[in-house]
């Protein structure tokens, strides 16, 4: 059954009262008997008394109480509130409620927000309405007052909002998110937003160009190459095209000593991404482990520099800073988080690192494995150009830096979809063409990585017409040249914090320097005594002085002949004081090392019979186990480490190709190397291995197995606009066209 509503009309004159037609023939028209309708219902709707019993007045919230005696008014607040937003908060991980709330107290208004775990405690009042906010007292005042403030905001609006960079599959699209909104194969999406706050909000890439601008950027962007040796400038110029394709499991670490611009050159990288992102707006390593965790699981798909890697302080503080180091290195190494529990024991989503991380400093990350994960870079004094700084700076600051970044995820976007789908492949070819056995099993992958943002931004700029194929072309020849230098650099760091390398070392240090000696097998001097931790001492007085031989610290083994036996314990614990003293102890147990010594074929001999890695000698008239080396295993260290691993009739290949710039053509073959297939890589003096063993090197490409394609100088190519010093050299056909000045 309808329900019906009554309209009262207002009495006449005389105060009697009156009906429609009464109305009407008193002179009123329909259109006033319809707006007095209309005003009544809506008062219907709205009544005096709502159906809660709490209302906002200029003295704060009150509450009508009910009572026997009526509804009686009691204070709940000397402010008022409302809810105006809720928010959904989306970090790729978890999606986080947010309050806004407008406040306002004593005339005074003010909007903050919080989040909504916060809202039911009531603590946020004093926090931003100050000490003369008061919630009055009384049992279940509280609650009242929280209950009237969301009853008094009505229905409140509710909005999403995405609160990390990077790639984000919205709506079936994809697009690349960044602090001041999105970017998608279409150019600027208006319809995301996006809450980036604190350091992260200066992350702004522009609307996408597609005039010269976007040429002129393009090609400033690879003039990044000139700053320093190419070994250095194009591993980090791929790496800010890497971090743009998406998840990496690798950092990238620059070395040198201080002033010599590591970090100029690091914000340059950076500034791709935010033109206020300079070297004076870099995080520091000097921010807490879990501050720099979750920045960079923000700071998605975009690099993120971590600067001063410089420890200092007791030998506690270092070990501290280098302690930082690994765990933050090794969690983007591993493309792994901590586990976390919420207050009802359920586990929280995990959130790794999702940046990729360039670290500068003057000192290098220690650990073998940790610095497996990262590609080490050193920038020697002088190999920066200062003046060619200026110029990359102006540029920075010109925002060609971030019009070359935004129009590269525009052309990402337009295919990003497939190519997640060929990226495994890729990195695939890549990594077999990057492989040489003298290689940490992981460099070959950094460097496939590295490889694919740089072939995807020359693909890039050939496409839009900021380069020639032919420069593309030449380009990535050059390129791959440089990261396989960095590559074969990067062995250096691999041998260095090799645990059986550094076991030697600092084993022969301490013999060296008196904390350690090795004796005969009957417990006397050696032959040579000085070379095993004895020193020429005198002895006696007057006619019976003379000088003896005297050992010096603690008996760690003992030598006969070519043949050397430590004892496992003493030897482990005088390696470990020593490494305590000069701050870079080992870190690997003694089980674990006598692993390693054995792995690597440094054991001479171990007992088969009981299956372990020692061996019984009787020395110093007692039963002992010991590790049995070779007598010449704590001399001066071989500049070829790796040796004692391999047999000399061991094969090893190395890859007889050059990988193409354009994916879709397979290898093109090029002409053998210099050296045969199971020839082994010759390192310098300094334990390099040399850069000509890199496939590539060398090589120029093969314009006849590439040729330039006619459809593409139209298609594909932001009009015919070239920069200043270009010119054509002929208009027909596939021609190539020539420039001036090659970068």
């Amino acid at each position: 059954m309808a329900e019906v509503a009554l309209i009262y009309l207002p009495a006449d004159k005389a105060g009697k009262k009156q009906g429609v037609d009464d109305y009407l023939a008193a002179g009123h028209t329909t259109d006033e008997l319809l707006s007095l309708a209309t005003t009544q219902l809506r008062n219907l709707a709205t009544p005096d008394h709502p159906e809660h019993p709490y209302r906002a007045t200029p003295g704060g919230l009150v509450w009508d109480k009910p009572t026997q005696n009526g509804a009686v008014p009691t204070p709940l607040a000397n402010f008022t509130a409302r809810i105006t937003g809720d928010v959904a908060e989306d970090d790729g991980a978890e999606v986080r409620r947010s309050f806004e709330i407008e406040a306002e107290l004593n005339g005074r208004r003010t909007v903050f927000t919080i989040p909504s775990s916060q809202f039911s405690g009531m603590g946020w009042v004093t926090e931003y309405l100050g000490a003369g906010a008061i919630v009055h007292p009384g049992l279940g005042t509280k609650d009242h007052a929280r209950a009237a403030i969301q009853l008094l905001s009505g229905s409140v609006p509710t909005r999403n909002v995405y609160a990390h960079t990077g790639w984000r599959l919205v709506d079936g699209e994809w697009v690349y998110l960044h602090a001041g909104g999105a970017i998608g194969r279409v150019g600027r999406v208006g319809s995301i937003q996006i809450e980036l706050t604190g350091s992260l909000a200066g992350r702004i890439l522009p609307d996408p160009s597609t005039d010269a601008e976007l040429l002129r950027a393009v090609r400033a962007s690879l003039e990044l190459w000139k700053l320093a040796p190419e070994s250095i400038t194009v591993p980090l110029h791929a790496g800010t095209c890497r971090a743009a394709l998406g998840d990496s499991d690798f950092g990238l670490h620059l070395s040198g000593p201080t002033g010599e611009g590591k970090s100029e050159i690091a914000a340059l990288c950076q500034q791709h991404f935010g033109v206020s992102l300079d070297a004076r707006h870099l995080t520091s390593w000097e921010s807490t482990e879990n501050a720099i965790e979750g920045q960079a699981f923000q700071t998605k798909d975009q690099l993120m520099v971590l600067d001063d890697f410089a420890p200092t302080g007791s030998s506690y503080d270092v070990q501290r800073w280098h302690k930082k180091a690994d765990r933050v290195l090794r969690a983007k190494g591993n493309a792994s988080g901590r586990q976390r529990m919420r207050p009802d024991t359920s586990l929280r989503p995990e959130k790794p690192p999702r940046a990729l991380i360039l670290s500068t400093g003057e000192d290098v990350p220690r650990g073998q494995s940790l610095r497996a994960r990262m590609l080490v870079l050193e920038l020697a004094p002088g190999q920066l150009d200062w003046q060619k700084l200026s110029d990359c700076q102006r540029d920075a600051a010109d925002e060609l830096y971030v019009q070359a970044m935004a129009g590269f995820v525009q052309w990402l976007a337009s295919r990003y979809e497939q190519l997640r789908s060929e990226l495994k492949e890729e990195y695939a070819v890549l990594r077999e063409a990057a492989s040489t056995s003298t290689q940490h099993r992981r460099t070959p992958g950094i460097i496939a990585d590295l490889g694919l943002g740089l072939r995807y931004f020359l693909q890039f700029a050939n496409e839009v017409g900021a380069l020639f194929e032919i420069e593309a072309e030449e380009l990535w020849v050059r390129g791959w040249q440089a990261l396989g230098e960095a590559a074969a650099a990067q062995s250096q760091h691999h041998t260095v914090g090799e645990p059986t390398r550094r076991f030697r070392e600092l084993l022969a240090a301490a013999v060296a320097s008196g904390r350690a000696h090795v004796a005969n097998p009957r417990g006397d001097r050696p032959n040579k005594p000085e070379a095993w931790g004895w020193r020429l001492g005198t002895v006696g007085t007057g006619e019976h002085e003379r000088e003896e031989w005297r050992p010096q610290g603690e008996c760690v083994g003992w030598v006969e002949g070519e043949e050397l036996y430590l004892q496992p314990d003493a030897a482990y614990a005088a390696v470990q004081r020593q490494g305590r003293d000069s701050g870079d102890a080992l870190t690997v147990t003694a089980t674990t090392l006598r692993k390693r010594l054995h792995e690597r074929r440094l054991l001479k001999s171990t007992d088969q019979n009981r299956q372990v890695l020692t061996v019984r000698r009787t020395l110093a008239c007692q039963r002992r186990d010991v590790l049995h080396l070779r007598d010449d295993f704590l001399s001066t260290l071989s500049t070829k480490p790796d040796q004692p691993d391999h047999d000399k009739q061991e094969s090893h290949n190395y890859a007889a190709f050059m990988p193409p710039l354009w994916s879709g053509q397979g290898f093109k073959t090029r002409p053998a190397p210099d050296h045969k297939p199971d020839q082994e890589p010759e390192p310098d003096a300094d334990g390099r291995v040399s850069g000509e063993h890199w496939s590539g090197n060398g090589h120029e490409p093969d314009q006849q197995e590439s040729p330039l394609f006619a459809e593409n100088q139209a298609d594909g190519r932001v009009g015919q606009v070239f920069d200043e010093g270009r010119e054509e050299v002929s208009g027909q056909g596939t021609h190539p066209r020539r420039v001036r000045g090659r970068i």
